[in-house]
């Protein structure tokens, strides 16, 4: 096989292809690439979970199939000059990379101990914008849990209604969900299933800030995410995930408006105490025109304040502050709205007009208390 591609276009695929391979394995093939040349240039990685194919822009001279050793192929591409990139192979598995006066011979893998892709059942399809798959995915990942034991809710849940999906995340401590205008070419209207939140940064990462359409085909065991020239295969977790709609209080006792930016730079500035081996919660309380923040502390206290935009009821209520900090963050909008019934109930945190978007966080009870 030979084929010659820009350094650039080749460094960028093989870093995305990288992701889904086996970082170490008593099986030397599942820490390569799979290069395939054929009427176009893709690279493969697989870890027998997730696999992303990508393909590369490239002239290619003779067709064939090699493995080489994802780590030893991005080190040696990405120290090459900015020049066209001549990748070939002989019959003794050597692959030589020549770039300027720079040649590298490799000793590569045969591409018929590769594991294939699996097959996919295709069972559900739809289409919707890259920019906003990328929105859902950043403004709710943050809520996906960590805890093992509960499988299914270390990925994020997509509720397809008709032509509207609402990607949701929980922790046990907190809920987000972001919703979308999609294209359902789907038989059926409506059907769930839930992303590995491994699988959905890299679908982050891989997602243009652009119009272009994502394309999603969704299987009984695995899903496959079409992004421009890569495409992503992933494994759907089973299980019950949480009835997220029945987990969000209806309305709150009393809802007020403030600017997000405003409360983020409060909260920076009263949680400077707070660190991981301090995990003292903040205190919010709630006046008819004021927002006071305060923390205290073994090591000292913070306190400031932030006007609020809408009328408000005395109410005390602690959270962790890094909850709030990703919630606010992953708005979009300047002004939101806060809504709260008791010291001991959920906070949602709203858009001041339509129900796009939504976060709840749990309170944390207060020792005065």
């Amino acid at each position: 096989m030979k084929f010659v591609c820009e350094k650039s276009v080749l460094s960028s695929a093989i870093a995305k292809t990288s992701w889904a391979v086996a970082a170490k394995s008593s099986v030397a093939v599942m820490e390569g690439i799979l290069i395939t040349c054929a009427h176009e240039l893709t690279l493969t990685g697989y870890d027998l979970s997730t696999g992303i194919r990508v393909t590369v822009p490239s002239e290619i001279q003779e067709q064939g199939t090699i493995v080489v050793n994802a780590k030893i192929f991005s080190d040696i591409i990405r120290l090459l000059p900015d020049e066209p990139v001549t990748f070939s192979t002989d019959d003794n598995l050597v692959a030589t990379v020549t770039c300027g006066n720079v040649r590298h011979d490799v000793l590569c893998l045969s591409a018929k101990d590769f594991p294939s892709l699996p097959d996919i059942e295709k069972k559900y399809f739809l289409d919707l914008r890259q920019d906003d798959l990328k929105k859902m995915i950043s403004q709710t990942i943050f809520a996906i849990s960590g805890d093992e034991s509960k499988p299914v809710h270390t990925g994020s849940l997509f509720d397809v209604e008709g032509n509207r999906v609402t990607v949701c995340s929980v922790d046990g401590f907190r809920l987000s969900y972001r919703s979308a205008h999609i294209t359902n070419e789907s038989e059926e209207e409506n059907f769930k299933f839930v992303v590995p939140g491994a699988t959905l940064k890299e679908v982050e990462k891989l997602c243009a800030e652009s119009d272009e359409e994502a394309s999603i085909c969704v299987g009984k065991k695995h899903i496959i995410f079409r992004l421009g020239g890569s495409m992503i295969i992933s494994r759907i977790l089973e299980g019950d995930f949480l009835n997220y709609r029945n987990a969000v209080p209806k309305s709150g006792t009393f809802k007020v408006r403030v600017n997000r930016r405003d409360l983020i730079t409060t909260i920076e500035r009263v949680s400077i105490l707070i660190s991981e081996r301090i995990k003292n919660p903040i205190h919010l309380n709630f006046t008819e025109k004021t927002l006071f923040i305060s923390c205290r502390t073994p090591v000292g206290s913070s306190k400031d304040e932030c006007a609020l935009l809408g009328g408000g009821e005395n109410l005390e209520i602690g959270f962790n502050h890094k909850y709030i900090l990703d919630a606010l963050r992953a708005c979009p909008d300047d002004e939101l709205d806060l809504e709260l019934n008791t010291h001991v109930a959920p906070i949602l945190i709203t858009p001041p007009e339509g129900n796009d978007y939504l976060h709840l966080i749990l309170p944390v009870r207060l020792k005065a208390e």
